[in-house]
């Protein structure tokens, strides 16, 4: 085992700043009605931090609340090939199945109980039967819908980010403000525009009601370059905020963890995750706090002295300084996707940026 020297923590500048204060006036109604919309672009926690799903066969169900949705992968030739029961029929037709391209990705309108749902599916794995059948498939399936308005002046979208047919504010779900490029969990405290506001969202998404939060805020900094951080997400059981856009504006002092961290271009990303390692920072008003991630690097691969060569494992993982995990946004690239049959590798898509 090698790895490099850690330090985790959270630096508090010395210099207090001027003290913000979290209140604010609205120039228009405190609420907004929202409406369905596919026009979702920001990655949310779920998509990014969330796991695969696998089912046996060709064929699987995806739970959408109290509804279920049918889905499948075929091969035809060489070419694999994603099924979507959009209509609730019970059968997926020709107009149902989406061929799937180098990125793996498979797109859909499902209808269910008087509601739409826009979905994202990735195929990660698929394996190869007999018969050239498909014998089993792992998958992500995400939100591409949101129910979307305008709060003073600042574009609002609240996701349905776990797909369970309604909107909670536990941090299940997701808040994309503006234009960002990361979405928050959905609590009740967060930065719209120039102020923090409590908000209250209908369990259906239908509006959302904001009252202005009057108490000292925190500036914190983030350690690393603006054009290389798409975002830097952290939490607590009240609010949550993304750092790049509400680190400097300044958020409600308090105890917070990380979410999930976006950094990179367009076409090669690496997300931060939490891991076991990573601690919960405190941020104190009238300062300028800064969390602790990146440099220095932990690096853990393992390691096998056979005979006199060294063999090491190509799997590796990376640790920042605050705990954080550095790993492969396979959103944006080519997925690990390896379809077997026995032994015999039929199609794969290797791993890398791509």
């Amino acid at each position: 085992m090698v790895c490099a020297t850690r330090t985790i923590g959270l630096w508090a500048a010395a210099l207090t700043v001027p003290l913000l204060l979290a209140s604010a006036a609205f120039a228009e109604d405190p609420s907004t009605d929202l409406r369905y919309s596919t026009a979702l672009k920001a990655a949310t926690p779920a998509e990014l931090t969330g796991g695969g799903q696998t089912f046996r066969g060709e064929q699987g169900t995806l739970s959408l609340g109290s509804d279920s949705v049918a889905i499948g992968v075929r091969k035809v030739g060489a070419n694999l090939f994603f099924g979507v029961d959009a209509d609730g029929d019970g059968e997926m037709d020709r107009r149902e199945w989406h061929g799937l391209g180098k990125d793996f990705l498979a797109a859909a309108e499902v209808k269910r109980g008087g509601r739409k749902y826009a979905l994202k599916f990735t195929v990660l794995r698929a394996v190869a039967g007999d018969a050239g059948k498909i014998a089993s498939v792992t998958y992500r399936a995400n939100a591409g819908f949101a129910y979307a308005g305008r709060l003073g002046g600042t574009a609002v979208q609240i996701v349905d980010d776990n797909l369970d047919g309604k909107i909670t504010q536990d941090g299940k779900d997701a808040l994309v403000v503006g234009t960002a490029r990361t979405a928050v969990p959905l609590r009740s405290v967060h930065r719209i525009g120039s102020a923090v506001y409590r908000l209250t969202v209908e369990g259906d998404g239908s509006k959302l009601t904001a009252a202005p939060l009057d108490e000292p805020l925190a500036i914190v900094k983030v350690p690393f370059r603006s054009k290389m951080m798409q975002g830097l997400v952290i939490e607590n059981a009240t609010g949550a905020f993304e750092l790049t856009e509400d680190g400097d504006a300044g958020i409600p002092a308090g105890e917070y963890k990380l979410v999930y961290g976006l950094l990179g271009g367009s076409s090669q990303q690496l997300v931060l995750k939490p891991t076991k390692l990573s601690t919960a920072w405190t941020v104190k008003a009238g300062h300028e706090n800064t969390i602790r991630v990146g440099p220095p690097l932990a690096v853990f691969f393992d390691a096998q002295l056979v005979g006199s060569d060294i063999k090491v494992s190509p799997m590796m993982e990376v640790i920042g300084s605050g705990g954080e995990l550095y790993d492969m946004n396979f959103n944006t690239g080519r997925p690990a996707i390896l379809l077997l049959q026995g032994a015999k590798t039929l199609v794969k898509a290797a791993m890398g940026y791509g």
